[in-house]
């Protein structure tokens, strides 16, 4: 498991932290994960788990007794996911807590009343959101500026002696917004999932095996053109090593593996970690902050503009119902600022501002 230590939640009683040994198909853990229908979500639900158990003062979620907890110790957790986290992550640990819960219920673990009574609470509601956006070409160009630049200047937190960084957050940004793939399908790419165009293409196009979509959905995606360009710029420093596709580009500081990492593999990189980079490119490139998702949005509402049908667009996204696929379609948000963008105001008379 990672090796991040937290504080321990205050007033748990201490017999929590005493690890019990169940057997595998006793173990409410390991089965609230294994019903979880996606890699992705047993990834997340296990990641939270983790962080709570070591709230509670145990290390390991596989054998912390989950069974035990009742509403007081919940609602302590649960006040400390509020302190200690946003909004989203804090409702995300919260939901994995009472998955587990039930899951104890349903093998006759958790006493039927005890489970109701320990779970009867609600996180608070996210009541604002960064509003859905297309980053523009002209924002892309920006930020891979920031990342090229060679004048000795660099992200905060990005070493300038690791220009191999540059190259591989250049690359996620072309994936993300030339694939439109979600964050968690491109963390999870590996490089036997990159299928190179053949020789003498006229539109050479590369392709990305989606292998851990949303519901576990397996898709092929292309990367064309510039987008293309800058991955293989990528893949020509990373090589061909097994592993994640996009990878750290230094050891890890502490030189041991996290429960995201395969020994003997390129390691993954974390969703924070992309997340604070394209906070940290914004911020250095002078454009508005936007989300991982927007660039997703970027990509439908681009091939909206230049003409493909819906449903094309929907195959792209891998969207299950086209309804989903509609509602990222920011054609009309993009044309209204380019209708006020048109205009040219008033005629301001001469010397009106020097005056005023």
């Amino acid at each position: 498991m990672t090796t991040e230590t937290l504080p321990a939640v205050a007033a748990m009683p201490a017999d929590l932290a005493v690890p019990r040994i169940l057997p595998p198909n006793g173990n409410p853990f390991r089965c609230y994960v294994l019903s979880l229908p996606a890699k992705n979500s047993r990834d997340a639900m296990t990641s939270s788990l983790n962080v709570i158990a070591r709230m509670a003062g145990a290390g390991d979620p596989a054998v912390f007794p989950w069974e035990r907890l009742r509403r007081a110790e919940c609602l302590l957790i649960r006040a400390a996911l509020i302190e200690r986290y946003s909004t989203a992550s804090a409702a995300r640990h919260a939901a994995a807590l009472k998955g587990v819960l039930k899951e104890a219920w349903r093998m006759e673990l958790l006493p039927h009343e005890d489970y109701c009574r320990a779970v009867d609470w609600k996180m608070p509601t996210i009541t604002h959101r960064t509003r859905d956006r297309v980053v523009s070409g002209e924002e892309i160009t920006e930020m891979l500026k920031v990342l090229f630049r060679r004048d000795g200047s660099s992200l905060p937190g990005i070493k300038p002696t690791l220009p191999q960084a540059s190259a591989r957050n250049a690359a996620m940004l072309a994936v993300s917004v030339g694939a439109g793939l979600r964050c968690a399908e491109m963390l999870d790419l590996r490089i036997e999932d990159w299928t190179p165009s053949k020789p003498g293409e006229t539109h050479p196009v590369d392709v990305l095996t989606i292998r851990h979509g949303k519901g576990d959905k397996i898709r092929t995606e292309w990367v064309a053109g510039t987008y293309r360009d800058l991955l293989r710029n990528w893949l020509r420093i990373r090589g061909d090593a097994p592993g994640a596709l996009f990878t750290p580009c230094e050891p890890r500081h502490n030189g041991t593996y996290t429960d995201r990492d395969i020994p003997g593999e390129m390691p993954k990189l974390s969703p924070e970690m992309w997340t604070n980079v394209i906070n940290l490119l914004a911020r250095e490139a002078g454009i508005p902050p936007f989300q991982p998702h927007d660039l997703r949005r970027t990509c439908a509402t681009e091939l909206l503009l230049q003409g493909a049908d819906i449903r094309s667009v929907q195959t792209v996204l891998g969207h299950s119902s086209v309804v989903t696929t509609q509602r990222y379609d920011l054609r009309a948000q993009q044309g209204a600022r380019a209708a006020v963008a048109a205009r040219p105001g008033p005629e301001v008379p001469a010397g009106f501002f020097d005056v005023l």
